[in-house]
C-alpha cells in the first residue's frame, strides 16, 4: 500500500511527491488533503524545480505538525497561472525571531523562493498557524 500511487494527474512529480507526503502524513496521524486541477501542458515549471517547491513545501510542512494537525495543498493551473499553495497548522515551536521576522522559516524555503523567481513568479509566506505559503507563476506562451 505504501508504494500505491494515490494520485494521476499524469505529472510523476506530482503524483509521486504527494503520495510519499501522504504516506508520511498518515504514518504521523496528521490530516492531508490534496486539490489538484492542473492541465499538464500548461505547467510552466521543469520538473527539477517543481520538486524542488513541491518537496521543500511539504518537508517544512510534515517538519512543522504532529499528530492531529493538517496540511493542505492546492495545485492548479488556468490559461495563464500556475498556482501552488500550502497551508498547515504547527504544533511545534520552530520558529525564531528572525525566522518569523523574514518570513524566512523553513530549510528549504530560500530554495523554493529562488526557484520560484527563477521561473518569473511570485511568492507570499503567511507565517503563523495556519502557515500559509502562496505561489504563482505565469503561463507565458
Amino acid at each position: 500500500e505504501s508504494t500505491y500511487v494515490r494520485y494521476n494527474t499524469g505529472n510523476l512529480v506530482i503524483d509521486s511527491m504527494l503520495t510519499n507526503y501522504e504516506n508520511i502524513s498518515i504514518k504521523n496521524s496528521v490530516s492531508f488533503k490534496a486539490s489538484i486541477n492542473v492541465d499538464n501542458k500548461l505547467i510552466p515549471v521543469k520538473e527539477y524545480d517543481l520538486s524542488i517547491i513541491i518537496g521543500n513545501l511539504l518537508d517544512n510542512a510534515i517538519n512543522a505538525t504532529s499528530e492531529g494537525c493538517y496540511i493542505k495543498v492546492l495545485l492548479s493551473t488556468d490559461k495563464d497561472r500556475f498556482n501552488i499553495s500550502c497551508e498547515n497548522s504547527i504544533s511545534k515551536n520552530i520558529m525564531s525571531k528572525n525566522d518569523h521576522a523574514n518570513n524566512d522559516h523553513g530549510y528549504g524555503l530560500s530554495n523554493v523562493r529562488d526557484t520560484v523567481l527563477k521561473n518569473y513568479g511570485f511568492m507570499s509566506v503567511n507565517p503563523g498557524n495556519p502557515w500559509i505559503v502562496n505561489i504563482t507563476i505565469p503561463i507565458i506562451r
